[in-house]
């Protein structure tokens, strides 16, 4: 959604197979917070799959999960 909207896509008459991720990135449930924001910073994404041991998605995480919703605000003096 955050490309569809950098690209100003029409969301009126743009289909959701259009502008999907067809291959996100994945986590598997057993790793650790760390791991996935590690994951995160290093693609330039805000949320990954997880999925169980046997490759079943079992749910999301994004960003705001890890970090709180804002919590970690930069105040700008000038």
């Amino acid at each position: 959604m955050r490309r569809a909207l950098e690209k100003e896509i029409d969301f009126q008459s743009t289909r959701v197979e259009e502008i999907m991720t067809r291959n996100p990135l994945t986590i598997n449930k057993e790793k650790h917070a760390h791991e996935a924001l590690e994951i995160m910073e290093k693609n330039g994404v805000t949320s990954l799959i997880i999925k169980n041991q046997q490759g079943e998605v079992e749910g999301v995480v994004h960003l705001h999960d890890l970090l709180g919703r804002g919590e970690f605000r930069f105040e700008l003096h000038g």
